[in-house]
């Protein structure tokens, strides 16, 4: 009932969105689709990562990612994540692009 809230949290769920996307965006290998609700689709598979290897290595970070392999038209290297608050997907951009880093030879 509180119109002006909503209002405030659909902002704030924006600035996320568009901060998040924009930020995974910017890891070399990571396709990320523009989200139009409160979560982000990616494909790893230019990477040659599969979710399952990622959400290996970010789980005991404490982020859980969801496998989007089984829906219709994608792949293995298919994942949703959530828009959480500004420091949290920071920690989250930060562990995805240490692990791509990592993983493709970019960080050596």
């Amino acid at each position: 009932k509180d119109e002006e809230y909503l209002v405030r949290l659909q902002r704030l769920v924006q600035v996320a969105r568009h901060f998040l996307k924009n930020e995974l965006s910017q890891i070399p290998g990571l396709t990320v689709y523009t989200p139009t609700a409160n979560f982000i689709l990616a494909d790893a598979s230019t990477a040659g990562i599969t979710t399952y290897q990622l959400q290996q290595s970010l789980a005991p970070q404490g982020f859980f990612i969801r496998d989007c392999a089984n829906f219709r038209g994608l792949g293995p290297g298919f994942f949703r994540i959530s828009i959480r608050t500004r420091a949290d997907n920071q920690r989250l951009v930060n562990a995805i692009s240490d692990y791509f880093l990592n993983r493709t030879g970019g960080g050596q």
